[in-house]
C-alpha cells in the first residue's frame, strides 16, 4: 500500500501542475480559436477548418503509434543510453513517415478538394503540408518529457510556449487583417513551437549529438515497431473516430456547417482535460505497478484516479451541456448559435470518457495493445455508420451523436477487455454518488434560469458553483476513502498548511 500511495501521491501532484498548464494552454487556444472563428466568415472559416483538420490527420498518421511505444519503452529502461537510443529510432521513424505523408499532401491536395467540393481546401493543404513533420516529430520529443515525468517542462512547452508564440503570430495578422495568414500561422506554429522548446528541455540529458551521430540499432528497431504498430492501427482508426465528423460533415453538407461544428469542436476538449492531466504520469507509473505485478495495487491507482477524474470533470461539463446557448454565444457570437446543440451532445459524450477512466493508457502498460486495435475498430465502425444515416437527415446534430455514441462502443470494448485479461476495472459506488447529486442540483437550477441569457462572468460563477457542489457531494455522499486521504497529506507536505479538520470531516 506505500508503494501505491507513493504513486497516488505523485499522480495527484504531477496532475495539478499538468492541469493548471491545460487550463492556460487551453483557455489560450480556445481564445486563439475564437479570433479565428470571430475574424472569418462561417463559409471562410469552414475552409480553412477542414484543411486544417486534414493536415491535423496525417500527422496522427505519420506518428504511428510510435509516441506511445517510446513512453512505454523508455519507462521500462533507466540506463540514459539506452533511451536515448530509444528516443533515436522514435524520431528516424516518424521524420520518415511524416515526409511520405506531407509529400502524399502536395500530390493529392486537388482530390481532396474536389471530394469535399471546395477548391480552397487544395490550396490550404499546401500551407499545412509542413505541419505533419512537425507535428510528429514534437510528439516524440513531448512523449519523452512525459517518460521521464517532467511535468513543469511539459507545461512550458506544450501549454505556454506552444501557445503564446503562435499566439502571438495570430494577433499580429488579425490586426494587419489577414486572418487566413494569422490561422496558418497560427496551427502551424503550435506542434513547431512545442518542438523547439521540448528539445530546450532536454539537450542537458540527452544531447542532441547524442542521439543524431549514433549508429542505429535493428533490435531497437523492432523493438519499438512490435509495440507500436498495434497502436498505429489502433490510431489510424482513432483518427476515423475523431475527425470522421468534420469530414463527412464537409462531404454532405456545406462549408457554413463545417464552420459552425468546426467553431464548437475544440470545446469538447473540456470533458477530458483533467483525463490529459492524470494521463501524463499515470501511463509511467502502470507500468512500473505491472512490471512489479503489483496488480491490487494497479487496481487501487486506476479507480482512485477515474473518481477524482469524473467529479473534477463534471462541473465544466454541466456549463458547456447545460448551457450550451451562452457558451457559443459569448464566445463565437450569434451567428454560430446553431452549432449550440451539437457542443451540448459532444462535451456529454466525451465525458463519458472521463468516468471510464485511463482505460488506454491501462491497455499500454499492460501491454495488450491490440485490445486497443479491436475497441477503436468497433468504435469507429459505430461512428462512421451512424455519420452516414444521421448527418443527411439531421445535420451536424447527427455527427455529434455519431461521434457520442462511437467513443461510448470503443470504451465499453476496451473496459470489457481489460477486465477478462487481469481482472480490474475503475468502477466504484464512492465514484458515482457526487456525479448524481451535482446533475440534479444542476438540472433544478437550468429550469430556473431558462429566460437568462447568462455572460462570460456569470457562466464562469456557475462553474465554479457546480464545483464547490460537487465538493460537498463527495463529503454528504461520503465518497472519500483512505486512499484519498493521500492526497490531502501530499498536500500538507507541500504547501506546510494544516487540513487536519478536512480530513476530520472526510473520515467521518
Amino acid at each position: 500500500m506505500s508503494d501505491a500511495g507513493e504513486k497516488i501521491g505523485d499522480l495527484f501532484e504531477s496532475s495539478a501542475i499538468i492541469f493548471i498548464g491545460l487550463i492556460i494552454g487551453n483557455a489560450l487556444a480556445l481564445v486563439a480559436e475564437a479570433l479565428i472563428a470571430r475574424s472569418l466568415s462561417p463559409g471562410a472559416y469552414g475552409s480553412i477548418a477542414l484543411a486544417y483538420t486534414v493536415a491535423l490527420l496525417g500527422g496522427r498518421i505519420a506518428i504511428f503509434g510510435i509516441k506511445d511505444g517510446v513512453v512505454r519503452l523508455i519507462s521500462a529502461k533507466s540506463a540514459i543510453s539506452e533511451r536515448a537510443h530509444i528516443i533515436q529510432h522514435g524520431l528516424a521513424i516518424v521524420l520518415l513517415t511524416g515526409c511520405v505523408v506531407g509529400i502524399g499532401f502536395v500530390a493529392s491536395r486537388d482530390i481532396v478538394a474536389e471530394i469535399v467540393e471546395d477548391p480552397l481546401v487544395g490550396r490550404y493543404l499546401l500551407f499545412f503540408s509542413p505541419f505533419v513533420i512537425f507535428f510528429s516529430a514534437r510528439a516524440v520529443l513531448f512523449g519523452t518529457l512525459r517518460a521521464e515525468e517532467r511535468s513543469v517542462s511539459a507545461v512550458i512547452s506544450r501549454d505556454i510556449l506552444g501557445r503564446i508564440l503562435p499566439f502571438i503570430i495570430l494577433a499580429i495578422a488579425i490586426f494587419i487583417n489577414r486572418p487566413i495568414l494569422g490561422a496558418v500561422g497560427y496551427w502551424l506554429g503550435v506542434p513547431v513551437a512545442i518542438l523547439l522548446s521540448s528539445l530546450l528541455f532536454l539537450r542537458d540529458r540527452y544531447p542532441l549529438s547524442e542521439i543524431i551521430l549514433r549508429n542505429p540499432n535493428r533490435d531497437t528497431f523492432e523493438r519499438l515497431l512490435r509495440f507500436s504498430l498495434p497502436l498505429a492501427m489502433g490510431a489510424y482508426l482513432s483518427i476515423f473516430l475523431t475527425h470522421s465528423d468534420i469530414l463527412m460533415i464537409g462531404y454532405f453538407l456545406d462549408s457554413n456547417e463545417v464552420g459552425y461544428y468546426r467553431a464548437v469542436q475544440p470545446l469538447q476538449q473540456a470533458s477530458i482535460l483533467l483525463l490529459m492531466a492524470f494521463s501524463f504520469l499515470f501511463l509511467p507509473a502502470a507500468t512500473q505497478f505491472y512490471e512489479q505485478k503489483e496488480i491490487d495495487d494497479l487496481e487501487r491507482f486506476y479507480t482512485v484516479s477515474t473518481k477524482w477524474i469524473s467529479v473534477g470533470t463534471l462541473p465544466i461539463v454541466l456549463v458547456f451541456g447545460l448551457f450550451a446557448d451562452d457558451v457559443v454565444r459569448v464566445l463565437f457570437g450569434a451567428a454560430y448559435s446553431p452549432a449550440a446543440p451539437a457542443l451540448t451532445l459532444l462535451v456529454s459524450g466525451h465525458f463519458l470518457r472521463a468516468v471510464v477512466g485511463l482505460n488506454g493508457d491501462i491497455v499500454k502498460a499492460i501491454d495488450r495493445t491490440k485490445i486497443e486495435l479491436i475497441s477503436v475498430l468497433i468504435g469507429v465502425i459505430t461512428n462512421i455508420l451512424l455519420n452516414i444515416y444521421l448527418i443527411p437527415r439531421v445535420g451536424i446534430v447527427g455527427a455529434a451523436i455519431g461521434t457520442a455514441t462511437g467513443f461510448l462502443a470503443y470504451n465499453i470494448t476496451e473496459l470489457f477487455a481489460i477486465y477478462r485479461t487481469i481482472e480490474i476495472h475503475p468502477f466504484a459506488v464512492n465514484n458515482f454518488k457526487p456525479l448524481v447529486l451535482t446533475t440534479i442540483l444542476a438540472l433544478v437550477i437550468r429550469g430556473f434560469t431558462q429566460e437568462i441569457r447568462f455572460g462570460i462572468f456569470g457562466l464562469g460563477a456557475l462553474g465554479i458553483l457546480f464545483g464547490i457542489v460537487a465538493l460537498v457531494s463527495m463529503v454528504l455522499t461520503k465518497s472519500i476513502d483512505k486512499t484519498d486521504l493521500i492526497l490531502l497529506k501530499r498536500i500538507e507536505e507541500r504547501t506546510g498548511s494544516d487540513l487536519s479538520f478536512i480530513k476530520f470531516i472526510f473520515n467521518e
